[in-house]
């Protein structure tokens, strides 16, 4: 049998992972570079208000992306358990299909008969259902999350050139 896919998922896994923490890693030191070299002045409207602000759209890129880290930990453990619960009940399912009057629970330690096993399995299932139903919906913030933090992280850029680029225009006004 071909494990083609389920190595293909940990290496898209993997690669997901590091290029969160590339970002996040990116957005905090280009904030910490930018911090370090800023020299605070009255805030008014017009060349010198593109260094703040984009020290700002930084700090949110950064925060944000952190707040997605955690989100996808989450949600890989609430699949776990999803994915845990469909197994047992799939476990429960073939020990009463083969015949036998008492099923072995694994998690516990204990012997349940055909009924207790039944209803084991059904408290698998609705614990599955829920469970998918809650990823479904986490996941839902976890790609708002991402597309937030890109859209930070893109405006940080966007306003840090655009005040290195308009830097001669403030010092000569």
């Amino acid at each position: 049998m071909s494990t083609r896919s389920t190595e293909l998922f940990y290496r898209l896994h993997e690669s997901a992972e590091k290029f969160d923490y590339f970002v996040c890693g990116v957005s905090g030191a280009l904030f910490a570079y930018i911090g370090q070299n800023y020299h605070p002045q009255k805030l008014e409207i017009g060349i010198s208000l593109y260094e703040p602000i984009s020290l700002l759209f930084l700090a949110g890129a950064f925060f944000v992306g952190l707040m997605h880290v955690e989100r996808v930990v989450l949600n890989r453990y609430i699949n776990f358990q999803m994915l845990h619960a469909g197994e047992a009940a799939g476990n429960i399912m073939t020990a009463l299909k083969s015949g036998q009057m008492s099923y072995d629970n694994k998690d516990s330690g204990e012997t349940l008969d055909r009924q207790q096993a039944e209803q084991l399995r059904l408290k698998y299932l609705e614990d599955k259902n829920r469970l998918e139903l809650d990823l479904t919906a986490k996941g839902k913030i976890e790609d708002r999350l991402y597309r937030v933090r890109n859209l930070l992280l893109l405006l940080g850029f966007a306003t840090v050139f655009l005040s290195k680029l308009l830097e001669p225009y403030a010092n000569a006004a």
